[in-house]
């Protein structure tokens, strides 16, 4: 009954006004959705176990420097840092971010928190999780620099789209995915956070049991993680 039941400005003003209400409240639930995941998570270093396992399956030796990096951010805030000051790394990082590998700043597990501001100012427990959501990031980024650098090579071989979805391959084996350039609207991305419980995992996740069915050295790093971690159980 658009400009029957009432006049057209009036419906306009009304639709917008609890339009935004309705944002306002999916941003709130998202927020204490954050925090919930985060405290739930905070004392739980499991990232080498739960992201980390593709890695841990395929390529032990770059998984146990991921764990010791990891744990090494924890302990000491500069650790990231120190990582890329070796030239080689730092080479992979930009190389690796040039073709569409994600690196994160914060763990998606905290990200609709306010980026976790809020859960490490909490008494008592602030500073472990502010230590907790380090460890988890520099873990995630730590891996996907490793694993560039090994596959790197093998993809250079078939030309600029070998890169491209090697960058595909590692960010959705380590449980990332940028969902801005898949074009997720923002409003979308925070109903996602809200109601799940790591919204880009669980895509990063379906995407490379997806890509099993691909031709390309995309399909075929994807058959091989997965054939592992099948045959481990």
């Amino acid at each position: 009954f658009d400009g029957l039941a009432v006049p057209e400005d009036v419906y306009k003003k009304v639709t917008a006004h609890f339009a935004t209400e309705t944002n306002r409240l999916v941003k709130g639930m998202s927020t204490v959705s954050g925090i919930s995941r985060t405290l739930g998570t905070t004392f739980d270093l499991g990232w080498p176990f739960i992201q980390g396992l593709p890695l841990l399956l395929n390529n032990p030796v770059l998984w146990g420097k991921t764990a010791i990096n990891s744990a090494k951010a924890f302990a000491n805030k500069e650790s990231w840092d120190t990582f890329l000051a070796d030239p080689t790394h730092f080479g992979a990082l930009r190389r690796a971010a040039d073709n569409g590998v994600v690196f994160e700043q914060t763990a998606e597990m905290v990200e609709y928190s306010g980026r976790g501001a809020i859960v490490t100012k909490l008494p008592i427990v602030g500073g472990t999780a502010e230590r907790a959501q380090r460890a988890f990031t520099t873990g995630g980024n730590v891996a996907r620099v490793l694993w560039w650098e090994a596959l790197e090579d093998t993809a250079m071989r078939q030309g600029g789209k070998g890169l491209n979805e090697l960058a595909d391959f590692v960010n959705k084996a380590t449980g990332v995915m940028s969902t801005r350039n898949l074009g997720i609207s923002e409003l979308q991305r925070v109903r996602e956070a809200a109601a799940l419980f790591a919204p880009r995992y669980t895509r990063a996740a379906i995407g490379l049991m997806t890509d099993t069915l691909r031709g390309g050295l995309k399909g075929q790093l994807a058959r091989e993680a997965l054939v592992k971690i099948a045959t481990v159980g």
